[in-house]
């Protein structure tokens, strides 16, 4: 049968490959002179071969690697042969210590080859592969969770994430079952979404542990008193964000004081002419926080605002206001 070929509804997965035979044999490769005189004979520009006589069409390279197989006795791939000692390789999955070199041994790529071939994950699962074996195929989180054989807690525990945001799982479940805020986004889904989800209701402190940014917290709808009183992990004191970071995210000194943030606060970002903006400034508070009357001068406040602060008209004179500067106002 040709890789290519769509595999009739209900016929087994196997039937592609009979006996001991791999993913390798259906690989397509062009007919070359064959100067082995291993039993076989040519139709429709394949080789059959004529000991077993199992009906299956191999290109040269595959109908090679059945008789050395399932003829000869070599062992090739673990999932297709029995009674093989196997130790763990460094790229993950089993490596079969008996395979010839030169081909690859593990146990991931012959599943790929599979996956590529339209062999579902609960065929798989069916002849006992586990969901790690799966998830290092790369079938997709919906693909392994559709074979019925996993709950979502088995997933999580397995860190099965592909393509974990088209599955049309709830948020809810997969934070129940141990998906934390920060594998999420890795994953595609963005903080507006996770803040706003049915049943999560995750503080601004979860997003920011989630490694969501500034900007990310602020289009999520995050209030500037939330992150105001955000403070960075393992500290009661130092703020998560700076007011520069603040002021370059857009806020402006008067969305500031209404957050609460102190004139003592804003002056390392502030000029006094931005504080005049506010409509909260008083003389008392301009002056306790280190701003001198020269400089509200300076800042256009008018002589009838700061008398309005509770400046006095000595005071005024004293900064370079006429009498008749005052007077006028």
């Amino acid at each position: 049968m040709s890789p290519k070929a769509k595999r009739p509804v209900g016929e087994s997965c196997w039937g592609h490959f009979g006996n001991s035979c791999t993913p390798q044999e259906l690989k397509e490769c062009p007919l070359t002179e064959f100067d082995d005189k291993r039993a076989f004979k040519v139709i429709a520009g394949k080789l059959a071969c004529k000991e077993c006589n199992d009906g299956i069409l191999r290109t040269t390279a595959g109908h090679d690697m059945h008789y050395r197989t399932v003829h000869e006795g070599l062992q090739v791939y673990s999932s297709f042969a029995s009674g093989v000692d196997h130790e763990e390789s460094s790229m993950g999955g089993r490596a079969n210590l008996t395979v010839p070199k030169g081909r690859d041994p593990h146990r991931a790529s012959l599943l790929k080859e599979l996956r590529a071939l339209g062999v579902t994950a609960k065929e798989l699962t069916s002849e006992g592969y586990a969901i790690g074996e799966l998830k290092d195929a790369h079938y997709t989180f919906k693909e392994i969770y559709a074979s019925g054989a996993y709950s979502l807690e088995d997933m999580c525990k397995a860190s099965v994430t592909r393509q974990i945001k088209t599955a049309g799982i709830k948020l809810k479940d997969l934070v129940d079952a141990g998906y934390s805020l920060g594998e999420l986004r890795k994953n595609g889904y963005d903080c507006k979404t996770l803040k706003n989800a049915p049943g999560l209701s995750p503080t601004v402190a979860d997003l920011r542990a989630a490694n969501f940014l500034l900007h990310d917290l602020r289009e999520a709808g995050c209030s500037l008193s939330d992150l105001k009183d955000l403070r960075r992990p393992n500290s009661q004191h130092d703020p998560a964000f700076t007011l520069q970071d603040l002021k370059k995210e857009g806020y402006t000194c008067k969305d500031m004081r209404k957050a609460g943030f102190t004139l003592a606060e804003l002056r390392s970002g502030y000029t006094a002419a931005d504080m005049k903006v506010t409509h909260y400034t008083t003389k008392a508070e301009l002056a306790r926080d280190g701003f001198t009357l020269a400089e509200l001068k300076l800042a256009n406040f008018t002589p009838f605002e700061l008398k309005a602060a509770g400046v006095s008209q000595k005071e005024l004179l004293a900064i370079g206001f006429s009498r008749a500067d005052i007077k006028t106002q």
